[in-house]
C-alpha cells in the first residue's frame, strides 16, 4: 500500500474522535482547514468534520503530503486568506518543524514538549498577531496550548499533567 493510501489504525480513529470533542470543549473550532489529501489526514478530518460550522472553508493541499520545504509556512500563506482560525492537519516531521519554528523559544513545559516529540493527533494551539497571513513569520507565534491525546482523559476534559 501507498504511504498516500494508508489508513488511520482503529486506534488513530479513536484518538481523533477525542480530539474533534476537544476542540469543541476547548472553543478551537477553525473557520479554515488546510488538509493534506493523504487517507489518514483526510480521516482524521472527518472525525472534526460533524463538529464544523457550515460556512468552514476546507482545502486539500498536495503541499501538505509532498512538502520540499521544512515547515508549512510557504503554504499556510499561500492558503489562507482572511481566515481567523486555521487548523493545519499535515505530517511528521514538518508539522513537528512547522510548529518549532512559529513559537521559537519559547521557554513553556508546553514547548518543552513539542520539542521533545510532536505525536500523532496532537494540537498546538499558536496565536498570530497579525492579522495578515502573508506576514507569518518564524517565531511570531505565542504558544497558547499543546494538547497531545495522552494528556485527555475519557471523558474528554484535561487530565492532571505528567
Amino acid at each position: 500500500m501507498k504511504d498516500r493510501d494508508r489508513p488511520l489504525s482503529p486506534e488513530g480513529h479513536q484518538t481523533a474522535e477525542q480530539m474533534a470533542r476537544e476542540f469543541v470543549r476547548a472553543d478551537l473550532l477553525p473557520d479554515h482547514v488546510l488538509c493534506s489529501p493523504a487517507r489518514r489526514t483526510r480521516e482524521t478530518l472527518a472525525a472534526l468534520d460533524p463538529y464544523l460550522d457550515s460556512d468552514c472553508r476546507i482545502t486539500f493541499c498536495d503541499a501538505l503530503y509532498d512538502a520540499e520545504q521544512d515547515d508549512y509556512r510557504a503554504t499556510i500563506t499561500s492558503y489562507s486568506g482572511d481566515h481567523e482560525r486555521l487548523l493545519v492537519i499535515g505530517h511528521n516531521p514538518t508539522i513537528h518543524a512547522t510548529a518549532l519554528t512559529l513559537i521559537g523559544s519559547d521557554a513553556s513545559n508546553s514547548a518543552a514538549q513539542i520539542a521533545a516529540k510532536f505525536p500523532p493527533a496532537a494540537l498546538a494551539v499558536i496565536f498570530i498577531a497579525s492579522e495578515n497571513w502573508s506576514l507569518l513569520r518564524p517565531k511570531s507565534g505565542c504558544l497558547q496550548a499543546f494538547i497531545r491525546s495522552r494528556d485527555l482523559d475519557r471523558d474528554n476534559t484535561i487530565a492532571e499533567s505528567d
